[in-house]
Formats: structure tokens, C-alpha cells, sequence
């Protein structure tokens, strides 16, 4: 590379005037994902066709549920759900503990199920999205939900392990 590859050179008013070749037409594309800019700039274009042409090519009726508002609703309010529900568990953990009681098995089970959601959006969204999924616009926070399920898992598998 002969220009600085720093986070100036990737600014919007490069992004901007970027052009993407694809499909034998060349068209000003403004809305690249700094990934696919980084790709772009490295001289992988090919691959950055293959991930806009995979995006809209992938018309599909899953595609048009996940990335839809009922689906991403439903997924908000799941999140909003198991946050209450973590506060509901740990008191009552805390609580059974200070009385000297066991832990409740029913808690155990909800937070099974909530893991058990989390990780079927976590995969549905990786089955639609493919190489999106970790390249797009959104690769950030599809990190941080992959992070989440796995913890949860991991926290999951753990704990049946002590019991």
C-alpha cells in the first residue's frame, strides 16, 4: 500500500467517493461498512462484490423475518424479559441462600430456555446473514451477541456440571 492506511484514510469523504465494481457496472456505493472499505483498499474487491451481491440477492422470506421489525421486536423484548428475570433469580437465590434453602430448580429451567432463544436468534441470524454476519455493518454487534451466548452457555454447562 503507498497511502497511509490509518483510520483518516478510511474516513467518510473516502468511503463516499469509493467506487465497487460488480456484475460488469460500476456504481458509487456509499454506504460501505469500514470492514468492506478495508477490504476494498487491500485490493479485494472481489470479495466485496460477493458480500454486496450475497446481501441483496438474499431476498429470501427468512432473510426479510430476522432483519424485520416483528422478529427484532420480539428479540428486544426477550432481552428485556431475561433482564428482569436475572434480577428476579439473583434475589431469589439470595434470598433462599440467607433462609438456608437449596437453590430453586424452576430458575435453572427459565434460564435454560432463555439461553436456549438466545443462541437459536444467534444462529438464525449467522444461517441468514452468512459471510455478513461477519463482515457487514452490524459484525460489531453479532460479536458481542456471539460473546453472550457462549458465556451463557459455557455458564450453563457449568453449572450442571456442579450439580
Amino acid at each position: 500500500l503507498t497511502r497511509d492506511t490509518s483510520a483518516a484514510t478510511l474516513d467518510s469523504q473516502l468511503v463516499r467517493r469509493t467506487k465497487v465494481e460488480w456484475d460488469g457496472a460500476s456504481e458509487a456505493n456509499e454506504d460501505l461498512s469500514l470492514t468492506e472499505t478495508v477490504l476494498f483498499k487491500l485490493g479485494f474487491t472481489e470479495t466485496v462484490a460477493s458480500l454486496r451481491s450475497a446481501q441483496s440477492n438474499s431476498s429470501s422470506q427468512a432473510l426479510q423475518w430476522v432483519h424485520g421489525s416483528k422478529f427484532t421486536s420480539l428479540c428486544s423484548f426477550m432481552i428485556v424479559l431475561h433482564a428482569l428475570f436475572i434480577g428476579y433469580s439473583a434475589s431469589s437465590v439470595l434470598q433462599a441462600e440467607m433462609d438456608g434453602e437449596s437453590h430453586p430448580a424452576g430458575l435453572t429451567v427459565v434460564d435454560v430456555l432463555f439461553a436456549a432463544f438466545f443462541a437459536f436468534e444467534l444462529a438464525l441470524r449467522f444461517f441468514v446473514d452468512r459471510w455478513l454476519f461477519f463482515f457487514g455493518p452490524e459484525f460489531k454487534w453479532n460479536l458481542f451477541d456471539s460473546v453472550l451466548v457462549l458465556t451463557s452457555i459455557v455458564d450453563m454447562i457449568s453449572l450442571m456440571l456442579q450439580d
